[in-house]
């Protein structure tokens, strides 16, 4: 614990292995014109990422994924949505992501092999908190506080601008039955799901495919593994999740008792508590852990939270909104927290 408590102080205050240093220019890395003078292989309009197999040169554009051959650009597939990225693995697969939404894996000469076995989903930000430090892109209980603290009607998530007085269904993808029924298809390869909001234990939709999942007889195949504040949940849910192989549920809490409460309203610290017990109690396939986010609002107190589980959580240091990073304490302040 000293050497986990070691590394937190050292990024609070910027030394040791937290130290940023900037390397000498030198050898390869000294400015040069090498990009500016390299030979033109070859041209395609629209290109936004490049992968390398080991022999050939890989490219996406839109929705295409393209081959260099013998100095010109093969199409070799075309999907329905944008390619958002691709890599390949050392075992020579390429993997393709799509519409930041879904993975393909393809083989080295651009077939579709195996189907997906991890699924990560993310719920936009439907939420039931309204935590300090959150936006209206992580919950959607902040729009009205939201603009009247900044007298505006709009926010922007990832470049999009979204309207707090009519919000779209810009966040509302997982309530489109096609989505389900894809996610469906693959039921019988997937082994791991990952959910996470806003707060994905009120979307309703994922506990019926949970159902699904149980009668067709492949839940104990599958690790469920939520970030969740841990304040909904029922009796049924709990009994769904004994289906499943492994329960993973990371619990966002930032710090002990009424505290937490003010920094994840409305929250409240005994419901919270009654939870940890019960699901500690009654779900034998359950692993716990807990994520912490350090801030100016539990800088001087987070250690009570620690003590109270007895360890020391991973734990992320804040930088927005800025009014909160402990970036602008006082240094007296941050060396009186170290102490």
């Amino acid at each position: 614990m000293l050497d986990a408590l070691k590394g937190f102080t050292d990024r609070l205050l910027g030394r040791g292995s937290a130290a940023i240093t900037v390397p000498v220019m030198d050898g390869t890395l000294k400015p040069n014109r090498a990009l500016d003078q390299a030979r033109v292989l070859a041209e395609l309009p629209g290109i936004d990422d490049l992968a390398w197999d080991g022999s050939a040169l890989w490219a996406s554009a839109g929705p295409v994924l393209w081959r260099l051959e013998n100095g010109r650009f093969n199409e070799l597939w075309r999907f329905e949505a944008d390619i958002s990225a691709i890599a390949f693995s050392r075992h020579g697969r390429l993997a393709v992501a799509l519409g930041g939404r879904q993975i393909q894996v393809l083989t080295a000469d651009g077939s579709v092999q195996e189907s997906p076995v991890y699924f990560d989903l993310r719920f936009g930000n439907l939420c039931n908190l309204k935590c300090i430090m959150c936006h209206p892109a992580s919950s959607s209980q902040w729009y009205n506080d939201y603009g009247k603290i900044w007298n505006t009607t709009t926010f922007k998530d990832s470049g999009d601008t979204i309207s707090i007085k009519e919000p779209s269904n810009y966040y509302k993808w997982y309530e489109g039955e096609h989505f389900w029924n894809e996610l469906e298809s693959y039921i019988k390869s997937m082994r791991q799901v990952y959910l996470v909001g806003g707060e994905p234990m009120i979307i309703e939709q994922h506990f019926n495919f949970l159902k699904l999942c149980v009668d067709r007889g492949v839940a104990g195949n599958i690790i469920l593994e939520y970030d969740t504040n841990l304040t909904k949940f029922s009796e049924e849910h709990v009994q769904l999740w004994w289906k499943f192989k492994k329960i993973i549920l990371r619990v966002s809490l930032d710090d002990y008792g009424p505290q937490n409460e003010y920094i994840r309203y409305p929250s409240k610290w005994s419901h919270i508590e009654n939870n940890l017990k019960k699901l500690q109690k009654d779900l034998p396939n359950l692993q716990l852990s807990y994520s912490t986010t350090y801030q100016i609002m539990n800088s001087l107190s987070v250690v009570n939270l620690w003590r109270f589980l007895g360890e020391l959580t991973p734990t992320r240091i804040l930088s927005a909104p800025d009014y909160l990073d402990v970036k602008i304490l006082p240094r007296k302040t941050k060396e009186d927290i170290v102490k």
